[in-house]
């Protein structure tokens, strides 16, 4: 998730504002394995939407990570 939004625009100071129980080295830390395991990491995001749609199949109602994303996004201004 962090590395989602650090390549939609958030920078670290964003993130940290967000996160604040996150030091700077542990949000670093986290866009670094994301980087280093991009596969790994881009497959169990995949699957986690997967569910996320299979739930919303089963309660209408319900929100995909990306768009609650897309919608924190223009509460920011972004």
């Amino acid at each position: 998730m962090l590395a989602e939004r650090h390549l939609s625009g958030s920078s670290v100071e964003d993130l940290h504002e967000d996160y604040p129980f996150l030091t700077f080295g542990q949000i670093h830390a986290a866009l670094a394995y994301d980087w280093d395991h991009k596969e790994i990491v881009d497959a169990q995001i995949a699957a986690a939407e997967a569910m996320a749609r299979a739930y919303m199949s089963e309660h209408p109602q319900g929100l995909l990570r990306s768009e609650l994303l897309e919608r924190l996004e223009k509460r920011r201004g972004g």
